[in-house]
């Protein structure tokens, strides 16, 4: 297929400008040739500052942002007689979701993206004991960076508890015109047991080979039926495990950092939209948070190169809602445990990359410690990439496999240790599986046998028929969203995985090794 005829049909009446990355060129052509998809791997790098508030400070009630930068309220509960969807919402001043995420048993970040760039307020709420009011836990004034952008910590919340929340362009009671309302639930207390449910998402699209690429000359919002399905269900947080977005044509066409805030436009003021509000997030990133990773590597020396992936990065941390903003201080790695029920750790497996290593040695460090040291009845370990073994379903260098004295490594820490109830939650390679990690036959050892779950979420790969029964309960080339339902007291995993018209492909009570 030609680049003009490409670009005619995956982008707009404008693309016949935009240069498309020649890798994905060429891997859409070998898909026509041998009927395997591209695959969507890797660059994007991870680190990023605390978000670095003192309570009390700004003005009574709340504090007060400075081009972007958070600040925590120390105010008490209060009630109030105030009906926040009565106020009318405004798509043109804020025509993204509002994100809410890192949740922690007292606090939540909440980002959002402001069209006007004028400060506005934060009010975050439960609904009041009698109709027409609300208890406000926490209000904040926000003043967006030049961009438009906004990212607040919102602290001293109650463990386990649903919270709404949304912007305003004033105090509450006064308020003409706010954003989405989204809502988000706190962490568990430390030694609760109470089950959690979380769905997971990656390599959003449309169900085809070829992704939804974000259009630098033209940014036109994306939406998915399966997100939106997915966002019907109930759950207590989400997850998303990587290609959230498609760069390669922001970074094929200058990749600037401007260019990343906007592109991110295609996907925050579309599909993400129904699901977001829903509960808050974890994430972490794989390769087209960047650009298709067969166009860049993450250990590249080219300035150019290496300018543009810090774009991507500084881009990511500046829309998602993480606890750091900068990224070259606090790395995406992190871990978050609700009660004693299960402890996410989440992983970055693209930008800490080298020919060598999948990750650094102090990422490695931090896996194995959180495995031995974990409170919680399960582990879930969140990665990008398959730590299964999916033999030539993809290149080696794009999963664990790849990188195999790391993998050994931990599959003889958890042997040794003796570590059990671990599951794996991964995606990157455009299909859907239920599995251990390896065959039986091969290795029946404790990390043998562990569970990893993968999903796509749009973009799809015919190698999905390779993956071999003895190994995969259950697999498809057809995008699912699968939830996971950890419950101690069953010692059991429920697994969903919803389709687009919101039934349950398939669904499995996993008992973990």
């Amino acid at each position: 297929m030609s680049k003009k005829s490409f670009n005619a049909e995956r982008t707009n009446e404008h693309s016949a400008s935009v240069v498309l990355p020649e890798f994905a060129r060429r891997q859409f052509l070998r898909t026509l040739a041998i009927g395997v998809p591209a695959l969507a791997v890797g660059s994007a790098e991870a680190n990023a500052t605390v978000l670095d508030a003192k309570p009390g400070t700004g003005p009574a009630g709340g504090g007060a942002g400075t081009s972007g930068s958070p600040h925590i309220s120390s105010s008490p509960v209060t009630v109030r007689p105030w009906e926040p969807e009565a106020v009318a919402e405004s798509t043109a001043v804020f025509p993204r979701t509002v994100i809410a995420g890192d949740m922690r048993p007292t606090s939540f970040v909440v980002a959002c993206y402001v069209a006007d760039k004028a400060p506005k307020h934060l009010v975050v709420w439960r609904a009041g004991a009698t109709p027409k009011t609300v208890e406000v836990a926490f209000e904040s004034d926000v003043v967006p960076d030049a961009d438009g952008f906004s990212k607040t910590k919102v602290d001293n919340l109650e463990a386990g508890t649903w919270y709404s929340y949304g912007l305003f362009d004033g105090e509450a009671e006064s308020a003409t015109l706010r954003s989405l309302i989204g809502r988000a639930r706190t962490a568990l207390a430390e030694g609760s047991l109470e089950p959690v449910t979380v769905g997971v998402s990656s390599c959003v699209g449309q169900g085809t080979v070829l992704p939804d690429y974000a259009n630098p000359l033209n940014i036109t919002p994306f939406h998915w039926p399966l997100l939106s399905k997915a966002a019907e269900r109930d759950f207590d947080a989400f997850i998303t495990l990587g290609d959230q977005g498609y760069m390669d044509l922001v970074y094929a066409n200058g990749g600037t950092y401007e260019g990343y805030l906007a592109g991110w436009g295609a996907y925050h003021a579309g599909g993400y939209r129904d699901l977001f509000p829903r509960s808050g997030i974890y994430a972490t990133w794989d390769d087209h948070e960047v650009t298709d990773s067969g166009t860049v590597v993450p250990w590249t020396s080219n300035p150019a190169e290496r300018q543009k992936i810090d774009n991507a990065k500084r881009a990511y941390y500046r829309v998602q809602a993480l606890e750091a903003d900068d990224p070259e201080e606090t790395p995406l790695w992190r871990t978050f445990r609700w009660g004693n029920t299960v402890e996410f750790i989440i992983l970055d497996c693209r930008q800490e990359r080298t020919a060598d290593r999948m990750m650094s040695q102090a990422q490695l460090d931090f896996l194995l410690q959180r495995l031995e040291q974990s409170p919680c009845h399960f582990k879930c370990v969140v990665t990008s990439v398959p730590f299964a073994r999916v033999n030539h379903l993809t290149s080696k260098e794009d999963r664990w496999e790849g990188y195999g004295a790391e993998r050994d490594r931990v599959k003889a820490f958890i042997n040794e240790k003796n570590i059990r109830k671990v599951l794996w939650v991964t995606g990157d390679i455009h299909m859907c599986y239920a599995g251990q990690m390896e065959l039986p036959a091969d290795d029946g050892s404790l990390a043998g046998q562990m569970w990893e779950i993968c999903c796509t979420s749009g973009n799809t790969n015919p190698g999905w028929i390779l993956l071999p029964d003895q190994q995969f309960v259950w697999k498809s080339g057809t995008p699912h969203v699968p939830f996971l339902t950890f419950d101690p007291h069953a010692d059991s995993v429920k697994l969903v995985f919803v389709d687009d018209k919101g039934g349950a492909a398939f669904e499995r009570t996993m008992i973990l090794p």
